[in-house]
Parts: C-alpha cells; structure tokens; sequence
C-alpha cells in the first residue's frame, strides 16, 4: 500500500532528525497503490531539502521525482531528477544537477540523499 511507502519516507526523516531543525511535508492518496508526497526539510545549519515523489508502488521506478538540495543561501548543492531531457546522458532520464554541470545517476532513495547530505554537510 502506498501509506507503508509514506511511512518508510517519515521513518527515514525521522532517523536523521539529529541534524533536521524542522520539515513540512505533504501527501496524497490516489488509490491504495498510487501516491504524492513532498516535502521541505530544513538542517541545522540551514540548507534546505525540497522533495517530491510521485509513486506507484506497482512499478518499481518513481513515475517523477526531485530532489532538490540548497546551502543557506538558496544556492544549488545539487539536484536529482526524472524530468525527460538531457538525453544524451546515459541513465536518462534520470540526472544529477551540479553547481554547473549535469552527470549522470540512478534514480536515489530519499534514505540515499539524506546519507549523502550528512556525509558532505555532517560529517
């Protein structure tokens, strides 16, 4: 069901909450397999997460996701997303947005952009 989903998204927030100040989240049901869910999680030194997902727990890949990282002053860390273009990247449509450049990535887990935000902000 796409509530487990959700909750797995909270559990995961909440395990970092040693480094969060504070997060708002909404989500959406569509029917017991399909969902929405975003969200804006604020660290203790004040860059911010905005996510959003857009899920059907039958299929396995997100149908659209961002991740969406800034330091203090709103400035890109980095960014992950499905949108459909840069298709001259090899694991389009999913990419990864540098300061200035675009690389290629598989689609991440909110667990995985949480881990790489303490391993470069935390740790």
């Amino acid at each position: 069901m796409i509530k487990a989903y959700f909750n797995n998204i909270n559990e995961v927030i909440s395990s970092f909450a040693s480094i969060i100040k504070r997060f708002t989240k909404t989500e959406k049901t569509y029917s017991i397999q399909k969902g929405y869910i975003k969200g804006e999680i604020v660290f203790n030194d004040d860059s911010t997460l905005s996510f959003m997902e857009l899920k059907d727990i039958s299929e396995k890949q997100k149908i659209k996701y961002r991740y969406h990282f800034m330091n203090n002053e709103n400035s890109l860390i980095f960014r992950y997303d499905n949108a459909e273009h840069y298709h001259e990247i090899s694991t389009f449509p999913h990419h990864k947005h540098l300061t200035n450049n675009i690389v290629e990535s598989l689609e991440p887990e909110l667990i995985d952009i949480m881990i790489e935000i303490y391993k470069t902000r935390y740790k």
